[in-house]
């Protein structure tokens, strides 16, 4: 059983590394993050800068506590939160946007979604309760990317020193890590 056990879990650590180094990628290559983190390698089409930066980040978070459980206290209220804001925003686009002029192929009672979204604020509001530290923390590690969203990615063409050390950044990380742009779409 032990065996069984791990094994789901490196299966969830792998689907979790890939699901999160491809939403790294994707936000570079739609400018919501340094660029550098949409570039692919060219043999294996992978995107090494976001595996990379996923890895870095979840070393670093190891290094805020030593226990496990504290950690996912962490993360799990941003986690919640970010799902309950999404399923909030769905709920009001299907209220404010008329079938008429955005058809929906797949319909769903709005029961579901109000039912999720009042397990979303739960998972949210009784962890305040339970442990406001941990929870405090996991908001200031979710509010530190507002920073570094405002200085590389809002900022950076207004700031011409910063956008040639970002540019001197991505063109060292190509040659370092062997990765060029991803192709264009045409449109």
């Amino acid at each position: 059983m032990p065996l069984l056990v791990a094994g789901s879990c490196f299966g969830t650590v792998n689907g979790v590394m890939l699901t999160s180094s491809r939403l790294f990628f994707v936000a570079g290559r739609n400018e919501h993050m340094p660029s550098i983190l949409s570039f692919i390698n060219p043999y294996w089409n992978t995107p090494v800068p976001a595996v990379l930066f996923t890895a870095i980040l979840s070393l670093a978070y190891l290094l805020l506590s030593d226990n496990i459980y504290t950690l996912i206290n962490y993360v799990q209220i941003v986690n919640w939160l970010a799902i309950g804001v999404a399923t909030a925003g769905l709920m009001w686009m299907r209220i404010s946007k008329p079938p008429r002029d955005y058809p929906r192929p797949l319909k769903v009672n709005m029961f579901f979604p109000i039912i999720f979204l009042l397990g979303c604020i739960f998972l949210v509001v009784f962890p305040m309760y339970q442990a406001p530290m941990d929870t405090a923390i996991g908001i200031g590690i979710m509010l530190t990317g507002l920073p570094v969203y405002f200085l590389f990615v809002y900022w950076r063409d207004r700031m011409e020193t910063l956008s040639r050390l970002m540019d001197d950044f991505t063109l060292f990380s190509q040659k370092l890590l062997l990765v060029i742009p991803p192709a264009k779409k045409e449109i």
